[in-house]
């Protein structure tokens, strides 16, 4: 275990930390040659025009992405390749492609939670989603003995369609606390873009499953 200097906290409760699977199971050797490698350098599209920028980082991008073993998933680390020749540093790539594990402060106890009114009064769509989702690799299912804590699942209907949403609450209150800062591009704007950039926007499709 290492600490952070500059907030006290253990390495392995470090936020900003690269995510190094221990278990080598885990591991894709892939994976951890493309986030070994050098960064790409954001001047590297320095005085090019939107079209080319786009089409010497597709290029890049599609050779660096060869190989990938998730291609053909859904979710960021299908595309990890482009998102090495986008700039993106060693921890953000390895947070893509092995998630961001959350640390437990104290291991929560073994317990089942009955889901919500509204996950029985949507059974049907919670059906639906359940097998979407195991379909697109997102879910699968396990033993009766591996499950630690199961979850509560409720529906929520206050947007325009019903979304299936698990309430991590009673594990949330277990994990060790993480602070960070929400530098919203208000706050740090001025030393990320430079006068004429291009900004692009994304809106991820299933985002909360991924």
């Amino acid at each position: 275990m290492f600490c952070s200097k500059k907030d006290s906290h253990s390495r392995e409760c470090c936020p900003a930390a690269q995510v190094i699977p221990t278990n080598p199971a885990l591991r894709c050797p892939w994976a951890d040659d493309l986030i070994a490698a050098d960064r790409v350098p954001y001047e590297r599209y320095d005085g090019l025009s939107l079209d080319e920028a786009m089409a010497d980082f597709k290029r890049l991008g599609a050779r660096l992405n060869t190989g990938n073993p998730a291609a053909g998933e859904q979710g960021p680390k299908a595309s990890l390749g482009y998102w090495k020749a986008v700039g993106a540093d060693s921890a953000v790539l390895s947070w893509l492609y092995y998630g961001l594990p959350q640390p437990f402060a104290s291991k929560p106890p073994r317990f089942t939670w009955p889901n919500s009114a509204s996950a029985f009064q949507a059974a049907e769509f919670v059906e639906q989603t359940i097998a979407k989702q195991v379909a697109a690799g997102n879910f699968f299912a396990v033993d009766p003995s591996f499950a630690e804590v199961i979850h509560p699942l409720l529906v929520d209907t206050n947007g325009k369609k019903p979304r299936l949403c698990v309430n991590m609450i009673p594990t949330n209150a277990y994990l060790a606390a993480m602070p960070f800062t929400n530098e919203t591009l208000g706050k740090v704007g001025e030393d990320i873009f430079r006068q004429d950039d291009h900004l692009l926007t994304a809106d991820l499709a299933q985002a909360y499953y991924r």
